[in-house]
């Protein structure tokens, strides 16, 4: 008789236990208001970057190297991500990435553009879907996923190059990302 009086009085001291700490715990709750929109709430995030274009080296071709085969390839690439579009602005992180051209790999979806950010504020990396090999011009993209200050952040992004430099060559890339982050206020 001990046993079951012992094993039911547990039971009873768990079962308001958790109804104690159901009821009275400090947890997030939001209005009903915000319920109903929540992506009006979300902390959202607006940067304006540019993509440097490569430093060019001119290095003469020997003429006994061989020509480049035309067969499958990706395009691949590297760039510096400055605050400003002047060449002496300070690098804040690096775009990297590939895209495998969908005409010769019908079905690839290796089509992403990995960026990573490193600023006094915000540290991270963000993944953007590329529309595929050609140049993404004024075009919103999807960013597909985060690390770091930009984990599960939503949003797009956006590549668009203005003008043209008085040698004929682009100017760099201005990166637009409008991102929104799900609600990071602590519980109260």
């Amino acid at each position: 008789m001990l046993p079951k009086v012992i094993f039911l009085s547990a039971v009873a001291a768990a079962t308001l236990c958790v109804v104690l700490l159901a009821v009275l715990s400090p947890a997030h709750r939001s209005p009903p208001s915000s319920a109903t929109n929540s992506t009006a709430t979300a902390p959202k995030l607006f940067l304006s970057l540019y993509l440097q274009p490569p430093s060019r080296s001119p290095s003469p071709v020997p003429a006994n190297q061989p020509a480049q085969q035309s067969g499958p390839s990706a395009l691949v690439f590297r760039r510096a991500i400055t605050e400003h579009p002047g060449s002496g602005s300070p690098v804040v992180g690096r775009a990297q990435g590939f895209v495998v051209p969908a005409d010769r790999f019908p079905g690839s979806g290796l089509d992403v553009v990995y960026l990573t950010i490193d600023t006094t504020e915000l540290s991270g990396g963000l993944a953007v879907r590329s529309p595929g090999a050609r140049l993404p011009l004024a075009e919103d993209l999807p960013v597909v996923g985060g690390t770091g200050s930009f984990a599960f952040a939503r949003g797009t992004a956006a590549f668009v190059q203005s003008a043209f430099g008085a040698d004929g060559f682009a100017v760099p890339y201005r990166l637009k990302l409008r991102l929104q982050f799900p609600d990071r206020s602590p519980m109260t």
